[in-house]
């Protein structure tokens, strides 16, 4: 299957959803042709295809004058020399390489030495690859090391080599890093110091904390836009506060908890032009005073679009007891001025609004696309509410 070109693809690597197979076409018995009647694609999306049967479509693939995109779902290819030196050079043309699912773990007897020194990797800016196991992992390393000029990449990478290759600057370009791999602490610090600039930084479910905290604080704190530190154990509530007070450039952040107290306490945030962000606000059972103080700071965010304190480790059987109150009384009302706010989020926390909380928001928050959540601790109110929600067009879940 191959995917059209698309204006909403045209900023991919932050919207893409690369499982998502909606708006692919059957690419028919000659693909090749296909490809060669439309050189004005940008982005290409092949899904369970076996290449070896298409050595014409990777040469039709490398001739794309305009190619930004080759995403390869579940593509195998067969080992033949000449079937692997196609694929790399419809690979070289494109600016941005997602390889998911099998694709590389099904290149049977694909070594290095069959990446033809022919083909050059000059034009690749992005890598996303989700291929799992050490010799697999080797087999890649081998196409990111002729990218040197790679921009972005997420990779599930042995630590030890990675860090080789990086203190060597065989990237020097590189400010995009995602792990999908489970590192610990001391071998993500050597990583984080030794990329001279980092702008976006997706470390969730790794063992990231003091070591490579004070890394990032200490070299990025200044450019970092994008922060995303979901399911890892070791970044406390303290260590987020710390990074809404150091990083003014900030525009992204993901995290899991962060305690009142420790927000109102604080140093005041820097972040002031953060668009999202998602971290669970948690209270102690007697600080309910401090709601008011909270709403207080989330005010001065005022191009906030996308508003989350869902809990990501909570099932959605619980609820948080004790977490953000979302009404008039608690201090919603300083809120006024996130008029950019499109997406709210309260899932698997406890609110109980009553009607004027919601047509407050409605009043204020008039971009108001998405809210999620339940809205009220009786079924009746929950309902009602949600009707009122949906006659002004905002969904709801």
């Amino acid at each position: 299957m191959i995917q059209p070109p698309s204006p909403s693809n045209d900023n991919d690597s932050n919207n893409d959803n690369d499982k998502d197979e909606k708006g692919l076409i059957p690419i028919g018995n000659d693909p090749a042709e296909l490809v060669a009647l439309n050189l004005s694609l940008l982005h290409i999306t092949l899904v369970r295809l076996d290449g070896s049967l298409f050595s014409a479509l990777w040469k039709a693939i490398s001739q794309l004058p305009q190619l930004k995109t080759l995403r390869l779902l579940n593509v195998s290819i067969g080992s033949e020399a000449v079937d692997a030196e196609a694929l790399w050079e419809a690979c070289a043309n494109a600016e941005k390489l997602y390889v998911l699912g099998s694709a590389f773990a099904a290149i049977n007897g694909i070594a290095a030495h069959l990446i033809s020194h022919r083909v050059r990797f000059l034009q690749i800016r992005a890598i996303k690859s989700e291929a799992e196991g050490s010799d697999n992992n080797l087999k890649q390393l081998e196409l990111i090391r002729r990218c040197p000029k790679l921009e972005e990449l997420v990779w599930h990478m042995d630590s030890e080599i990675f860090v080789e290759d990086i203190a060597q600057g065989r990237w020097p370009m590189l400010e995009r890093l995602s792990f999908g791999y489970n590192m610990a602490d001391e071998q993500l610090e050597p990583i984080i110091n030794r990329i001279p600039v980092i702008v976006k930084l997706d470390m969730s479910s790794t063992g990231l904390g003091p070591l490579s905290f004070q890394s990032l604080i200490g070299r990025h704190c200044s450019m970092i836009q994008e922060l995303s530190l979901q399911n890892c154990s070791h970044v406390t509530s303290a260590i987020i506060q710390e990074l809404l007070c150091s990083c003014p450039s900030l525009r992204v952040l993901r995290g899991d908890e962060i305690i009142a107290k420790d927000i109102v306490n604080g140093r005041p945030w820097a972040c002031l032009s953060i668009k999202v962000l998602h971290v669970y606000i948690s209270f102690a059972a007697k600080e309910q005073d401090l709601q008011h103080k909270v709403f207080e700071c989330l005010s001065r965010l005022s191009r906030l679009q996308d508003f989350s304190i869902r809990d990501p480790r909570v099932s959605s059987i619980n609820m948080c007891q004790n977490s953000l109150d979302f009404r008039l009384k608690s201090g919603l009302g300083v809120l006024e001025n996130l008029r950019d706010l499109r997406r709210i989020d309260w899932q698997h926390t406890l609110q109980t609004f009553e009607e004027d909380d919601i047509r407050w928001m409605l009043r204020n928050w008039k971009q108001l696309e998405y809210a999620y959540g339940c809205m009220g601790d009786i079924v009746n109110r929950h309902a009602h509410i949600i009707r009122m929600l949906q006659l002004r067009g905002v969904q709801t879940y």
